[in-house]
């Protein structure tokens, strides 16, 4: 990796840990169990895909909140182990609670995703849903996140596909342009949702982290985002309205809300309001590199 990429992984790694243990990971600690029902069918179709079970050992890689690692807990039993990990401890501290309360042995560390405080070969599979597209230098961060599995060790990704096929992007980006007047929003200069909409960028990206027998499953499903259009549109203007204050006046604002509602009326049912997703379930197991001794995570 050259001085100039190293640079720009340095930068968006340290701007990503203050959006997640500032304003953004308060959204998700607070918006929790939406976030929950939302991701639910991903995460149901990922843990399906990566298939731990009774021994093993699971590392959920940028984990959040914890709703994933605890079903993993449940897969792999007292006998196994699971392992959250996540940037943001605005979120393990939330994700701590919620085992404590679900009486579950997860361990919880505050670690990047890319950076893996942990010993070679310790891991039997690795998740991540929705998070290993946001790694500043995502072959990278994935090889080291390879070392930490063991030598045929599984990887199963959860992965946003195309984002004009994900209502739940597109449509306020669209609300916005059209207020403003705009063909389109720019994306941010930054590592983004759709890092990893592209099956061949996706392979090969995993090819250069050191695994093999790379797969990737389309996934298409109407997600949650509300109980009815004003609690969906409330979501999305605490989610963008933030920096949307910042940037336009409290009535253009007000247009914007008022455009998004009029759009996400259509997709309003007696289920509340479900919007077209597509993701990606990409599985995969670890080819190469050097794989230490022991069985014992080893903090950093």
């Amino acid at each position: 990796m050259g001085r100039a990429v190293e640079d720009r992984a340095r930068r968006a790694g340290t701007g990503a840990r203050r959006r997640w243990n500032g304003d953004e990971g308060a959204l998700w600690a607070a918006e929790r169990e939406r976030f929950d029902r939302m991701l639910g069918p991903p995460g149901e179709a990922l843990l399906a895909a990566a298939g731990p079970v009774a021994g093993e050992w699971v590392l959920d890689a940028g984990c959040g909140a914890g709703a994933l690692v605890l079903e993993a807990a449940r897969c792999v039993g007292p006998s196994g182990r699971a392992v959250g990990l996540d940037v943001s401890a605005l979120l393990l501290d939330v994700a701590r609670r919620r085992t404590v309360a679900a009486g579950l042995p997860v361990e919880l560390v505050v670690a990047d995703a890319g950076a893996p405080p942990f010993r070679a070969g310790v891991f039997d599979v690795v998740i991540s849903r929705f998070a290993a597209n946001l790694l500043p230098d995502p072959a990278a961060a994935l090889g080291r996140l390879a070392r930490a599995l063991r030598t045929g060790g599984r990887l199963a990704l959860a992965c946003w596909r195309d984002p004009a096929a994900n209502d739940w992007s597109a449509l306020p980006r669209e609300a916005v342009a059209a207020v403003l007047g705009l063909a389109s929003i720019p994306e941010p200069d930054e590592p983004a949702a759709f890092a990893f909409a592209e099956a061949g960028h996706v392979e090969e990206v995993l090819d250069a982290a050191g695994f093999e027998h790379v797969r990737l499953e389309p996934h298409e499903e109407r997600l949650w985002v509300g109980d009815d259009v004003g609690d969906a549109v409330g979501f999305f203007a605490a989610a963008a309205g933030a920096g949307l204050r910042g940037a336009v006046p409290p009535v253009v604002l007000g247009e914007i809300l008022a455009t998004l509602s009029d759009r996400l009326a259509g997709f309003a049912g007696p289920g509340g309001v479900r919007l077209p997703s597509s993701w990606w379930i990409v599985t995969a197991s670890r080819a190469r590199g050097p794989v230490g001794p022991g069985r014992s995570p080893e903090r950093g």
